[in-house]
């Protein structure tokens, strides 16, 4: 089905060698001080029936892979394998079992080698597809100068390699292809500027900017074939679009003016425009919670202020929480998905109530600053595992390079810091899978599995 919509209205933690006493929040503070202030960053706002006694954390190496040059991003795969395969692998603990035992092991299968990484930008130049023994089944290498760059879908079984807009020639520079994870090549178009790839392979384009620049907003089946169009109206200043997470929605936000309302337009995929709603906001992310039951939850600016705000479907505001600071991230809990958690890279954490609308708990941080490059370790990646929040924090020199790294895990339960482990002079990435947290070292070119025990544990 073609359709067409017109809107006319409107870490390495490798055998665990880091001191984490000594480095915590990059070892600028004595111990003492830093256990006093942490004591009291955690705000109860509140009061739950029951909490529970969190007992203190240890990281413990599973698994550990090097590879021969930096990796920014990994896709892993799952199979079964002799123990002896697996420990030539890197996989740990399995000293005191039988070589020819079965064990199942999460391998690399996809890797992204970077030009040049930021903390908060990559730049991707090589996508490399491997076997389970790590040999390298097929190699796409992606031109960087012509702003080339790779977006992932959520459950990483698809890949889409797409040109965007160059800034130095400033010009869009149209075009991708679409990947299986097992390096198959689905499609090429030599033309549009695509922004997102659901889990079923949906492709959507679409943009709307300052300078004048329109690319229309369609969506593409996992095959290419075009099957939405939406057109905005033709005064619109700004506009951008992002697939849901579960990829059954595609939400675009846009607005006239800079100091404008912003509309927020959902369409449910194959059916219909699900929501339209005009907001006193300057600006939204696209990047929305969808609830299927209750409507969306997103992230609005107003007048220099954010706030956390809830509409039902038919276009109700059931609720706002203004934040003290910008939240750049926000995404559920998935051991109680009637919480959600925002964070902000300034050093705050939220827990939100969805069904209440109130804020459970809070976590500011001593050094928590609304300027961007202050020395501290910016909370700018977000990774939430079970009832574990993981934070990585970045340090960045006057330059604004990326110099040094810390990691955070908090219970999301009740706000409490667990462990804040400092990794300095490295430049340190999170990735999720399968329920699994790893952490990639970009300077020593390891990449660890980790679980974390309760202190005392015997779990193995």
């Amino acid at each position: 089905m073609n359709r067409r919509v017109v809107i006319t209205g409107l870490c390495a933690i490798v055998g665990l060698i880091l001191s984490i006493d000594a480095s915590e929040a990059g070892g600028l503070r004595p111990r003492d001080e830093r256990e006093k202030e942490t004591k009291a960053q955690v705000e109860v706002i509140v009061t739950e029936e029951k909490k529970d006694q969190t007992q203190a954390i240890e990281p413990t190496l599973v698994m550990e892979y090097r590879f021969d040059e930096p990796i920014t991003d990994i896709i892993f795969d799952e199979a079964e394998m002799t123990v002896k395969e697996a420990m030539a692998l890197g996989m740990k603990g399995l000293e005191k079992r039988k070589e020819t035992e079965k064990v199942e092991v999460l391998y690399p299968k996809v890797i992204f080698i970077p030009e040049k990484v930021y903390s908060r930008e990559k730049y991707i130049k090589e996508i490399k597809f491997l076997d389970r023994e790590g040999n390298v089944k097929k190699q796409v290498i992606l031109d960087v100068k012509k702003r080339e760059n790779v977006i992932i879908s959520p459950n990483q079984k698809y890949i889409l390699a797409t040109k965007g807009y160059d800034y130095i020639s400033e010009q869009e520079i149209e075009g991708g292809t679409l990947y299986r994870d097992d390096g198959t090549e689905i499609w090429t178009k030599e033309e549009g500027l695509f922004n997102s790839v659901s889990d079923a392979g949906f492709v959507a384009e679409g943009f709307i900017g300052w300078g004048g620049s329109k690319v229309p907003f369609i969506i593409y089946d996992h095959l290419g074939q075009k099957i939405e169009e939406v057109t905005l109206p033709q005064n619109v200043l700004e506009a951008a679009g992002r697939f849901s997470e579960d990829g059954r929605y595609y939400v675009i936000c846009y607005r006239y003016s800079e100091e404008g309302e912003t509309t927020i337009l959902i369409l449910k995929l194959g059916d219909r425009i699900k929501f339209e709603r005009q907001v006193s906001s300057e600006y939204i992310w696209p990047d929305m919670i969808i609830l299927h039951d209750l409507g969306i939850v997103a992230r609005a600016v107003f007048k220099d202020k954010c706030s956390v705000l809830l509409y039902d479907w038919s276009g109700t505001l059931k609720w706002e929480i203004p934040l003290e600071t910008w939240a750049h991230y926000i995404g559920r809990i998935p051991k109680d998905l009637n919480r959600i958690i925002a964070v902000s890279i300034f050093g705050y954490v939220w827990c939100i109530n969805i069904e209440r609308g109130e804020v459970v708990w809070r976590h500011k941080e001593p050094w928590a600053t609304d300027k961007l490059f202050s020395h501290v370790p910016l909370f700018d990646e977000t990774k939430i595992v079970e009832d574990l929040i993981y934070i990585r924090g970045a340090y960045e020199n006057e330059e604004g390079d990326w110099v040094s790294s810390a990691i955070l895990v908090f219970d999301a339960k009740n706000g409490k810091l667990l462990r804040k482990i400092g990794h300095p002079n490295k430049r340190i990435s999170l990735i999720s899978q399968n329920g699994t947290i790893f952490i990639v070292d970009l300077d020593t070119k390891k990449i660890s599995s980790i679980k974390m025990l309760l202190s005392g544990s015997n779990e193995k």
